[in-house]
């Protein structure tokens, strides 16, 4: 079902998106990150999970928080270059995107310019150790 959404076509806009190559790059990796990191839990909890140890489950929950935060940062950046064009072309600095909800239950960081780069290689960064520690212990 995944393969299918707009997620997963969301990743590919995602390379359009006009910015630096350090930027680009944890981009496309967190992308290609999420990618295995979805499958490897689509995997393992396919039928009935009843055979998945609590640490591996610990594991998985470790995977999809990272992946999440991920995906929180990159909203953050798209919400950012949007208000930024919005303003440059209508001169209304209303933003066209309401995170009122991410905000009330404090799950809405914004990041200053430049910091996108540094939480993404970090989540990036544990995403690929999670993958490969539970790969290892798989």
């Amino acid at each position: 079902e995944y393969w299918g959404s707009a997620a997963s076509q969301a990743q590919l806009s995602l390379d359009e998106l006009n910015c630096n190559e350090r930027l680009k790059r944890q981009i496309n990796q967190a992308s290609v990150l999420e990618s295995m990191a979805v499958a490897v839990v689509s995997h393992v909890c396919s039928g009935l999970g009843d055979t998945v140890s609590p640490q591996a489950r610990s594991q998985l929950k470790n995977l999809a928080v990272n992946v999440h935060e991920n995906c929180l940062i990159i909203l953050d950046l798209i919400c950012q270059r949007w208000v930024l064009v919005t303003e440059t072309q209508t001169g209304d600095s209303h933003p066209a995107i309401n995170l009122d909800i991410l905000v009330r239950i404090k799950r809405y960081r914004g990041l200053h310019r430049g910091e996108h780069i540094m939480a993404l290689r970090q989540h990036n960064d544990m995403i690929s150790a999670g993958l490969r520690q539970f790969c290892r212990t798989s």
